[in-house]
């Protein structure tokens, strides 16, 4: 009998324990990331949108994320109603603003007429809005960028933004694909850095609209009660007029 109890109090205790692990968990909020607007052109606004939102997925210890690229800044009505339907938290979209290639040649003289090294700098910059599904309201609004010089890239040419796969690890070794990278890092550390306002504006808007929904539970549950506590004091009534 000990030793049962024993085995029992240690399955309680693993369980209770297990109880306040499962609760100590944040849960990570859900974004829907659009296609962007782009002022640059090329195919930068999916292929941008498209790596952040596998980056966030990622990197990122408090969100999870979808790309829908059938939604834009420019439909974004249409993008919070398909969000609020499947119990989305937030929409991310934005614009890309600057997605500059540059290459430079530099000759280094040698004993044999010189070597020509082809450098490149690339700057992308994208500005991006959140906004909280549950009340249309924005809650972000910041630019990111990043810029960086890769030398000596050989053949590496940059094509447009339609013909790569974006989230492909042969992307990431290239000059873009590295300076894409570090400004989508740029964007997760500030979405996580914000997570507890952004989460407590989306608790304090769903904590609204459970209340509005306990409030008409009571009222229904009210109109209950009084029918069913007169029906037969009426019905009695009726019948003997």
């Amino acid at each position: 009998m000990k030793v049962l109890r024993s085995v029992i109090s240690i399955i309680l205790f693993l369980f209770v324990v297990s109880l306040s692990f499962v609760n100590s968990q944040e849960r990570k909020l859900s974004i829907c990331v659009t296609a962007f607007d782009d002022l640059v052109y090329g195919g930068s606004n999916y292929a941008v949108p498209s790596f952040i939102s596998s980056k966030i997925n990622e990197s990122s210890n408090f969100y999870t994320s979808v790309f829908y690229s059938q939604y834009r800044k420019s439909n974004l009505p249409e993008a919070m109603a398909f969000a609020k339907q499947n119990s989305i938290d937030l929409i991310l979209t934005g614009t890309v603003k600057q997605s500059e290639v540059y290459y430079d040649y530099v000759t280094i003289p040698s004993p044999w007429g010189g070597v020509r090294i082809k450098n490149v700098t690339v700057t992308i910059t994208f500005e991006v809005m959140l906004y909280s599904v549950s009340n249309n309201q924005l809650l972000l609004v910041r630019d990111f960028s990043h810029s960086e010089t890769s030398t000596n890239v050989g053949g590496w040419t940059f094509t447009d933004w339609g013909r790569i796969d974006v989230n492909s690890q042969e992307f990431r070794k290239t000059p873009v694909g590295v300076v894409l990278n570090k400004a989508a890092e740029k964007l997760v550390k500030a979405l996580d850095q914000e997570y507890q306002q952004i989460k407590n504006s989306v608790n304090a808007q769903e904590k609204k609209v459970e209340e509005k929904k306990q409030g008409m539970i009571k009222k229904q549950n009210l109109v209950l009660w009084l029918l069913q506590k007169y029906y037969w004091k009426v019905w009695i009534k009726i019948g003997t007029i």
